[in-house]
């Protein structure tokens, strides 16, 4: 159950990184067609839809997992000490 919080948390990490930079872009090209601006939220669409993973040397996501395994873990083992 831990690993299916995690991978839709680190989804939505990424969906929120690949937002932001459509805002940014849009904010910086005013002139930009409108069915550019309607491909870029489909590629947001699309990611929501399907969470696959993409990594290239150029992620502003370093990590294929922004939220590691271990947090929960660590929680846990916290716990039993405690």
């Amino acid at each position: 159950m831990e690993q299916i919080f995690l991978f839709v948390l680190n989804n939505a990490i990424t969906v929120n990184a690949l937002i932001i930079a459509i805002i940014a872009v849009r904010a910086l090209g005013k002139k930009m067609p409108k069915w550019i601006i309607c491909m870029l939220w489909l590629i947001v669409a699309v990611k929501l839809i399907v969470p696959v993973r993409f990594e290239t040397g150029f992620s502003l996501i370093p990590t294929r997992e922004p939220i590691p395994t271990e947090i929960v873990m660590e929680k846990v083992r916290r716990a039993i000490v405690e």
